[in-house]
């Protein structure tokens, strides 16, 4: 059975996670600013304010796509907000979920 997830953006553009290019461009370019030394904290920075990608479900499954992780290992995404309005703060979201990248740029 085929399960299409939509969400709507920033912008108020509505996207299906099912087939959508620009998400699949997206999973590149966070692995490349991995590599390049960003944080959590700065790859979800650049999802929501350069790319419009407000979802948290959509982050993390960015994430889990990205570093190849379990959408378990990056649920604190969804406690962290980019104002800091949530539980968790920059420096915490980079300490929750900062392994999930180092395991991946170990393996790559």
């Amino acid at each position: 059975m085929l399960s299409i997830h939509f969400y709507h953006l920033i912008d108020g553009t509505t996207l299906s996670m099912s087939n959508n290019e620009r998400t699949q461009q997206l999973i590149p370019q966070l692995r490349d600013m991995a590599h390049n030394g960003s944080k959590p904290s700065q790859l979800l920075r650049f999802l929501v304010l350069e790319q419009q990608v407000e979802d948290q479900i959509l982050q993390m499954e960015l994430f889990r796509d990205a570093f190849n992780c379990s959408l378990g290992s990056v649920t604190a995404i969804g406690a962290w907000w980019h104002e800091g309005e949530h539980e968790l703060d920059d420096e915490a979201i980079d300490s929750y979920i900062g392994y999930v990248i180092t395991d991946y740029l170990q393996q790559h």
